[in-house]
Order: C-alpha cells, then structure tokens, then sequence
C-alpha cells in the first residue's frame, strides 16, 4: 500500500520528483517524474491499484490561462509518461476510471 506520497519542486524551473513510500514509511523511493517544468500551483497524485497512478500537474498561469499536464505510471511509481497534451490552457476537470479509460475536459 501506498502512503505519504508528496510531490516537490527543486528549484524555480526546475524538475518534479515524486517521493512514496510503499512499507508505511520505515523505507522512501524516489522518481523523476518531469524535468524542466514551471512553477507548480495544482498537483494531484492518486494510484489506482499497485502499479497504476496518475499525477496532474498545472503551473506556468498567465492570466486566465496555465498549462497542465497528466503523468501516468504503469510499474507502481517508479517511472512517469507525460500523456498527449492537447495544449488548450483551460483545463476543467480530468476523471481517472481506469489505467485504460480517462476523461479531460477543457473550457
């Protein structure tokens, strides 16, 4: 089981390394999920079973606009994909059902 998970930025500009735990805490893993990225403002990191999670993440906000991006992981969080980014800015709401049905929309 998954716990504590929390995501970091190193640095203005820098790189988003998620931090888990996979034995309640005794031992802590890291992985690179993204590098270089903008300054973070939402993050969300969930897994669905074992091996498949999710991370959004949204920065670089210029007025009524920021870009966001869905990271997936198929081996428990030890490596992320970046998944197609449409590039529209106004992001709505992202619905993981499975790590085969998801669900973005956009403003």
């Amino acid at each position: 089981m998954k716990i504590a998970i929390f995501l970091k930025e190193i640095e203005l500009h820098s790189y988003i390394v998620l931090i888990y735990s996979n034995d309640q805490g005794k031992t802590w893993e890291e992985s690179l999920v993204t590098e270089p990225f903008p300054v973070m403002r939402f993050r969300k990191v969930d897994f669905l079973n074992e091996n498949f999670g999710y991370i959004i993440i949204s920065g670089d906000r210029t007025m009524s606009q920021e870009a966001s991006h869905v990271f997936l992981t198929h081996v428990g969080g030890k490596s992320w994909e970046e998944t197609n980014n449409s590039g529209v800015t106004r992001l709505i709401s992202i619905e993981v059902f499975n790590a085969k049905v998801t669900r973005t929309t956009y403003h």
